[in-house]
C-alpha cells in the first residue's frame, strides 16, 4: 500500500470510528499533539484508548466525510455524502499530509480541524491537530471577499 492509499484508509477508519483498523496503520511509538490544549499523547495504545472512550455519541452527531484528496500533479474528488457541511480534505506532500475538515460534536458545536500527519516506514508516526470554532467575518473585509465556504453565503 502506498502513502496515498494508507492515508485514505486511515481517514476512512477515523470516519467510521474503526479504531482497530486505524491502529494497524499507526506506529507503536506514535506521538499526537493538540497544541491548543497542550496535550501530547505518546504511544498508539493510549491514543486509541482515548479515541475509543470519547464520552459523546460521535456516531450519530459528528459526521466526517472525505471530499478531496490532492496529489502534487492530480486531484481526485470523492463525494461520499450529499451534505456539504461535514468535510475532510487531505493534501499530500511526500510523507506528510495536511488534513482539513469540519467536525460536528455531540453538543452541536462545529469546529474546523487541521491535522498534519507524518508518515514513516509505512505507518503514521506523528499527528498534530488544531481545532478552531468558526466565527463571523468582520464587515470591513467584505469589499475584498469573492466568496464563502459557509452555508448561507454565496460561494465563488
Amino acid at each position: 500500500m502506498n502513502n496515498r492509499q494508507l492515508i485514505e484508509r486511515y481517514a476512512k477508519a477515523h470516519t467510521e470510528q474503526d479504531w482497530a483498523t486505524a491502529s494497524e496503520m499507526m506506529a507503536s511509538d506514535l506521538t499526537v499533539v493538540y497544541p491548543q490544549s497542550g496535550e501530547v499523547f505518546r504511544g498508539r495504545d493510549d491514543y486509541v484508548r482515548m479515541l475509543s472512550t470519547y464520552p459523546g455519541d460521535l456516531e450519530s452527531n459528528a459526521d466526517l466525510t472525505i471530499t478531496t484528496i490532492r496529489h502534487r500533479k492530480e486531484s481526485v474528488y470523492v463525494t461520499t455524502s450529499p451534505i456539504a457541511a461535514p468535510t475532510i480534505t487531505v493534501t499530500e506532500a511526500g510523507n506528510d499530509f495536511i488534513v482539513e475538515g469540519v467536525v460536528r460534536y455531540p453538543d452541536g458545536g462545529i469546529y474546523n480541524v487541521v491535522g498534519i500527519i507524518e508518515l514513516g516506514g509505512g505507518k503514521v508516526e506523528k499527528e498534530t491537530w488544531y481545532f478552531a470554532a468558526p466565527f463571523e467575518p468582520p464587515a470591513w473585509r467584505a469589499p475584498y471577499v469573492q466568496g464563502s465556504t459557509r452555508e448561507g453565503r454565496p460561494a465563488s
